[in-house]
């Protein structure tokens, strides 16, 4: 004879775990016992305060504005003169740019300082579109944003 199941749904949905209904919801772990990310290990702490951050401050003292990318479609080509060929404006953020980003991240192999001077893989972006940049990256891929 198979097995329906009927037994098992009965026992997760008379229970009050968080599989079935009939009790209260209550959340396992409040705010402040949160499992944070790991902490750094003292080599890269050191690395951090030693190398990155003096680049990064350099780096935004260089690149003040966000250098992030808005492509604006237009209805005609007629309308105004910035449009071009294409129906498109595409002009920058402007607003103080706070991270650096990088384009090729460290987790796939690239680096979070440059090497022998190269900064193409880096970008100055304010807070928000680096946010959105992280949590869009089918997005940022199409647009060169990461890769």
């Amino acid at each position: 004879m198979q097995n329906s199941g009927l037994n098992r749904r009965k026992r997760l949905n008379s229970s009050s775990n968080s599989l079935g209904g009939g009790g209260q919801l209550v959340p396992r772990k409040t705010l402040g016992s949160r499992v944070g990310l790991k902490a750094r290990s003292d080599k890269k702490k050191k690395w951090y305060k030693e190398e990155r951050i003096p680049f990064v401050d350099d780096f935004l003292s260089r690149h003040s504005r966000c250098e992030f990318k808005l492509w604006i479609h237009g209805t005609t080509l007629d309308e105004s003169p910035p449009w071009n060929w294409t129906g498109v404006i595409i002009t920058s953020c402007g607003k103080s740019a706070h991270d650096v980003h990088e384009i090729f991240p460290q987790g796939r192999g690239g680096n979070a300082i440059p090497v022998d001077g190269d900064e193409r893989n880096m970008i100055a972006l304010c807070r928000e579109h680096h946010i959105y940049v992280t949590q869009n990256p089918a997005w940022s891929r199409l647009k060169s944003y990461t890769r």
